[in-house]
């Protein structure tokens, strides 16, 4: 006995949402791109997803995800231009469709026809997935392909950039100066600058959280005194840092004196670390040891801050600086403010 079949558009509307409801997403995405009749009827199932994130090398991979359990993402591949760069309007040679699963580690993809470039795909997850109008931006090597105005009216909120070296030194500042100020997150590579020195405008920029990055060759990266005191930002870390360990404590004596007013959590990520090291950082500075089954919970990090040495600002605002070793010649040291806001009852 033959089934009867009837095509998804001929069925009542809440009978296709549920067929749409259990399609995977690669089949879900494909759907939308039928008609603007399917367009309309993916949307009115009512998935809502993150911010749309943007990771930028020789192609350009758009993604929204789902209450952390799954993700979508587009794949455009351009054709090699021997002149000129590409727009966010430029058709793709080919694109993919992709899902993954994080809670069972399901993976998908497809290979799609289409035309539509960069900016029509932007607008067509914003409208089926109701994307907030922010993104999240990683840009890679080769990226300099891409034309940066385009870049920029395309992506015109950015939340969250990670610039690694693109493989040009002017379009690495060209992204900075493009997009800056960045209201939350900047993750930046030293090794985007030729001098491997990441400049003063960078540091003096209100972000919520600033990450300095490994350098691609290996090498450490060197703080001075007055990169730490420029840097606006509220919490502040660094990886595979040159120890400077003296700097750390002139930089300490200033905060007690009124400098980086806003900050919350600063991470230094050192190597070569020795026995005297942390008795040099908290030199000069009057302190009081807490114990180590004194907890207490920090906005800025998950995990309970464990002990460490109390000290105060001139106005009275606690700090504690914390020394871990993480192995033998390599320690991490963390600063806590604890401002009122800061307190995690």
């Amino acid at each position: 006995m033959d089934v009867p079949r009837f095509r998804l558009t001929e069925l009542p509307v809440d009978a296709a949402k549920n067929v749409l409801r259990i399609m995977s997403p690669i089949h879900l995405i494909g759907y939308s791109l039928l008609s603007k009749k399917c367009r309309n009827l993916t949307q009115s199932v009512g998935m809502r997803a993150e911010p749309i994130f943007c990771r930028i090398s020789h192609s350009i991979q758009l993604g929204v995800e789902f209450n952390k359990t799954f993700r979508i993402y587009v794949k455009l591949y351009f054709e090699e231009k021997e002149n000129g760069k590409h727009t966010m309007k430029t058709s793709p040679k080919t694109t993919h469709i992709g899902f993954r699963r994080n809670d069972i580690g399901a993976r998908g993809l497809a290979v799609i026809e289409s035309r539509m470039g960069v900016k029509e795909w932007v607008e067509h997850l914003q409208f089926l997935f109701a994307c907030p109008e922010v993104f999240v931006m990683v840009i890679k090597m080769q990226s300099f392909r891409f034309d940066i105005q385009s870049l920029r009216e395309t992506f015109r909120n950015l939340y969250h950039l990670e610039l690694y070296h693109t493989g040009c030194y002017e379009f690495n500042d060209l992204i900075l100066r493009e997009f800056l100020p960045i209201t939350s997150c900047l993750l930046i590579s030293p090794s985007c600058f030729q001098n491997f020195k990441i400049p003063p405008y960078v540091f003096i920029q209100n972000i919520q959280d600033l990450k300095i990055l490994k350098r691609n060759d290996g090498h450490l990266t060197a703080l001075e005194l007055d990169d730490l005191l420029r840097m606006n930002g509220r919490t502040i870390e660094t990886e595979n840092l040159m120890k400077t360990v003296k700097v750390f404590n002139k930089f300490l004596k200033l905060w007690i004196k009124g400098s980086n007013p806003h900050l919350e959590y600063i991470s230094f990520r050192y190597t070569n670390w020795n026995r005297e090291d942390p008795n040099a950082v908290m030199e000069g500075i009057e302190y009081q040891s807490m114990p180590r089954t004194l907890a207490r919970k920090h906005r800025s990090i998950r995990f309970p801050v464990q002990g460490g040495l109390d000290f105060h600002r001139h106005d009275g605002v606690k700090a504690t600086v914390r020394v871990g070793k993480l192995s033998a010649e390599e320690a991490v040291v963390v600063m806590f403010v604890w401002h009122d806001h800061c307190c995690v009852p």
